[in-house]
């Protein structure tokens, strides 16, 4: 993902010159398909624009430059995140408890892939049972800050 800078420098390469996707990217440095892939996002923004009755031209365009440059596709308010509840982090540690002789063998990918294979059964941990939403879905990064925040001492809330 290009840094705000970048993407601006490749709209201002590209705005109003008519350059090719391969002049901009021997300019810029970027790959083609890069080039490309973000020239299409501009042009779609500013047809956006457009439809909300927003000519952008060299006298305004500075004005609407956020509009443009900046798409949603890769925004971090839209990817669909998973917190760590405390039904999860239970249910890490007692994957973790469960399986420790086991664990100390295998890399942390091994066990994400095997805590995964896991979250489809139904747990009873502490007399309650620990079921996962059908739609349960949970990142390796998320896995292992919730073994860090478990090995570090964390405890969960006895009620969940």
């Amino acid at each position: 993902m290009l840094s705000y800078e970048e993407r601006k420098l490749l709209f201002h390469l590209w705005f109003g010159k008519n350059s090719s996707h391969r002049e901009i990217s021997k300019k810029s440095g970027f790959h083609r398909n890069t080039v490309k892939r973000y020239l299409t996002s501009f042009t779609e923004n500013l047809s956006v624009l457009e439809s909300k009755g927003i000519h952008v031209d060299d006298t305004n365009v500075d004005l609407y430059l956020d509009e443009i440059i900046l798409s949603d596709d890769y925004s971090v308010v839209n990817r669909g995140k998973r917190k760590l509840s405390d039904v999860v982090l239970k249910r890490i540690k007692h994957y973790i408890l469960s399986n420790e002789p086991l664990n100390s063998k295998l890399s942390y990918t091994d066990m994400y892939y095997q805590f995964i294979e896991e979250c489809d059964e139904e747990l009873e941990i502490d007399g309650v049972v620990n079921r996962l939403p059908d739609d349960f879905d949970i990142c390796y990064t998320t896995f292992w800050y919730g073994i860090q925040l478990i090995k570090s001492g964390y405890t969960t809330n006895q009620n969940t």
